[in-house]
């Protein structure tokens, strides 16, 4: 027994010989972890958690926007069991019919001036009420769906517009469809703020929200969201539960990437 502590205490001295003599090993995985670590955090898209209550009743209890839900949803039956409340909460209909009623038609992105973006855009935050211009969608024409339409300020009348992507959606806001898939497009174009402007793929008009406002980023760009592509989101991110085990008080909990009103107060 004494031999193998003997022996084990040799090997942990041996061990220590060797690392004291490649201490500079160590020391170089310690900062590549850390400068990973690093990278990885900043790079990381900030998930915001948002959550909310909301009280159903029958026909003759509970609050009036519990009545106003319940007929919303068109319920035969007030009585309904929670399960079954929660069922039609939580469905693609009833989150289809929310959306409907918010502006998230357009989601506003910048690529911050960090030395990170230096040669790729490894950070990248969605920007909600302080975008450095506004796009007003013309909703009677098709438009190029979930993909980024890259704009750059040029100077206070005038901006650059890059679209370039491949077989993006050609989507008709009205009736919520796709319409046509293409097959690829790339081009840029000099346009100017507060003129409408059409192609046969997009259809908007660009307005500068304040040109007082300094451009701090490296570019910016805007997406065009379908309904498709939001319901899935929200879809997958929004919990309801009751508070309490048959209770009619349920919390709504959902996540976000950016600051955007709340889904789940919205819903109520």
């Amino acid at each position: 027994m004494k031999r193998k502590n003997k022996e084990h205490e040799i090997d942990l001295r041996s061990w220590l010989f060797k690392f004291r003599t490649r201490w500079y090993l160590f020391l170089a995985f310690v900062l590549v972890a850390m400068a990973g670590a690093y990278v990885y955090v900043k790079s990381s898209t900030r998930i915001y958690a948002f959550k909310s209550t909301l009280l159903l009743g029958d026909q003759h209890t509970g609050s009036k926007k519990a009545q106003e839900l319940l007929n919303l949803l068109d319920v035969q039956n007030k009585g309904i069991k929670v399960e079954d409340e929660i069922g039609i909460l939580t469905s693609s209909d009833m989150i289809r019919s929310t959306l409907k009623q918010l502006d998230f038609s357009v989601s506003y992105y910048k690529v911050p001036g960090h030395w990170l973006n230096t040669g790729l855009d490894l950070i990248k935050e969605e920007q909600y009420e302080n975008a450095p211009f506004v796009v007003r969608l013309d909703t009677s024409s098709l438009q190029l769906v979930d993909i980024p339409l890259e704009v750059r300020v040029l100077n206070d009348k005038e901006y650059e517009l890059t679209v370039k992507a491949e077989t993006p959606p050609l989507y008709d806001f009205r009736k919520h469809t796709v319409e046509q898939i293409i097959t690829e497009v790339d081009y840029t174009k000099v346009l100017e703020f507060g003129k409408p402007y059409k192609d046969k793929y997009l259809s908007f008009t660009i307005e500068r929200a304040n040109p007082d406002d300094k451009i701090d980023a490296k570019k910016h760009y805007f997406v065009l969201n379908s309904m498709e592509s939001q319901v899935a989101q929200y879809a997958s991110t929004l919990h309801v539960k009751p508070i309490e085990r048959e209770a009619r008080v349920l919390e709504l909990s959902t996540k976000a990437l950016s600051h955007k009103r709340s889904f789940s107060s919205s819903i109520r």
